[in-house]
């Protein structure tokens, strides 16, 4: 559903499929390069020290993790091919999974709520 949102937001192919328009039409594509430079800057002024791009390779792997998504599937998407996709899983409480899944939830419906698609 995510993959569907994002290509139908993206308007075009030559578009990636992470990025944003302005209230003006203005596309904005998101790189990889120019999302780290922005949260670099936000990092630094909020003096968050030891936090880098690295740590959603990290999050996105513990979180997929606790949402019980396949080991297959979390060494697919970290390009791991050995079990050193287990160096990077922190594991959740189940507190703290019950709360991801909560704001996963709202999440959604604010995505649905912003774009009528749902």
């Amino acid at each position: 559903m995510a993959v569907r949102r994002r290509i139908s937001e993206a308007r075009s192919p030559t578009n990636t499929l992470l990025g944003f328009y302005l209230q003006d039409g203005t596309r904005y594509n998101l790189t990889k390069s120019w999302v780290r430079h922005v949260l670099q800057g936000a990092w630094k002024k909020g003096n968050y020290e030891g936090i880098s791009g690295h740590s959603f390779r990290v999050g996105g792997a513990s979180l997929r993790f606790a949402l019980d998504i396949p080991v297959e599937e979390i060494m697919k998407l970290g390009c791991w091919v050995l079990d050193c996709y287990k160096l990077y899983i922190q594991e959740y409480t189940k507190a703290e999974v019950k709360e991801t899944k909560a704001l996963l939830a709202q999440l959604e419906a604010c995505w649905c709520n912003a774009n009528q698609t749902c």
